[in-house]
């Protein structure tokens, strides 16, 4: 991410054995450590790298702000965790290491492949179900990149390969709410293990306590019906140029041909658009008329629960059409 035409000139520092570099982006710029404020420190359990400047335009340009790596050592790795404040707000911070073996790369859905020719982006939550990542190498060993964020927060991980070695940024995002001139990431680790199986049980674990994550038979908030669900079918009515895709009344027909071959207790209807055109009516939500209207909604919920099939129209919070008739009526509570 935020690649350049030139050497930016970042330094770089070798924390037991791993060369590590760091990177603020603004909504205004990139800024590096200033090499010549940059000062690596020592320690019993790992090192601080701390810069009280800054320098942006690939070192051309000295820049007000401070920055900081701490790393402590772990018994496969580094525990690393980056600060920064500047005078301008920060939109991301990026810790680089480079220099390090390639080889197979296991990311989305944790599924290996082979390192792509250009490298890859993985972004988290979007991509990613969890932020970790594996590079598998030629001897069988894994190097992880892996958050210990105890929230959901953007996360990014960049990989690219020159002249036969790998580079990988680990890119952390505040919430956009919460952005400032300040910013501390969560914990990244990285380490080198034998058995990617183990890390994985190790960051499953941790996302169980920072959550508050039940397995599914100890949830308390599952009804006793939604156990039972073993299909949902999604049903969708309306494309959002206002394609009719399925009535309620083909919705209904689709729901009782379902209801010959599975029973219907085990069934669960998801009605997008529903209302009308697909996440272009999302905040007013009524039975579409031209799907059958009030009428043919009911009729549509009626024979749904005759056949003991539980239906869950799509209600979208993440925006509104602003532009939609009595939007002030509505849209503004």
């Amino acid at each position: 991410m935020h690649q350049f035409s030139f050497d930016f000139g970042d330094p770089f520092f070798d924390l037991a054995g791993w060369q590590v570099g760091l990177q603020v982006i603004t909504f205004d710029n990139t800024y590096g450590l200033d090499p010549d404020r940059a000062r690596l420190q020592v320690r019993d359990d790992g090192f601080v790298v701390a810069a009280e400047g800054l320098m942006r335009a690939g070192g051309q340009q000295k820049a007000e702000g401070r920055a900081s790596v701490t790393a402590r050592r772990t018994a496969d790795g580094l525990e690393l965790v980056a600060s920064a404040g500047l005078p301008s707000r920060i939109r991301c911070t990026k810790l680089m290491l480079r220099g390090l073996p390639s080889g197979g790369l296991i990311g989305r859905g944790w599924l290996g492949g082979s390192f792509p020719p250009g490298g890859a982006i993985f972004g988290y939550p979007s991509d990613l179900h969890t932020p970790l990542i594996f590079l598998r190498l030629s001897d069988g060993d894994h190097l992880y990149f892996r958050s210990l964020d105890g929230r959901v927060r953007c996360k990014r991980f960049a990989l690219y390969e020159r002249e036969g070695l790998v580079t990988v940024e680990l890119i952390h995002e505040d919430a956009a709410h919460e952005m400032s001139n300040a910013t501390e990431t969560p914990p990244w680790r990285v380490g080198r293990c034998a058995d990617p199986a183990a890390i994985v049980e190790e960051h499953l674990a941790h996302l169980e306590r920072s959550f508050g994550l039940r397995p599914w038979e100890e949830r308390p908030d599952v009804p006793a019906w939604a156990r039972d669900i073993a299909l949902v079918a999604s049903i969708h009515g309306m494309h959002w140029t206002g394609y009719v895709f399925n009535t309620y009344a083909q919705m209904l027909a689709t729901i009782e041909w379902i209801a010959e071959r599975i029973e219907g207790r085990r069934v669960l209807g998801f009605l997008p658009g529903w209302e009308g055109r697909y996440y272009w009516q999302y905040g007013d939500y009524r039975p579409e008329p031209r799907l059958g209207g009030v009428d043919g909604f009911r009729a549509l919920a009626d024979g749904a629960r005759r056949l003991g099939v539980k239906l869950m129209p799509m209600f979208g919070a993440n925006c509104a059409n602003t532009g939609l008739e009595g939007f002030e009526q509505w849209g503004r509570p």
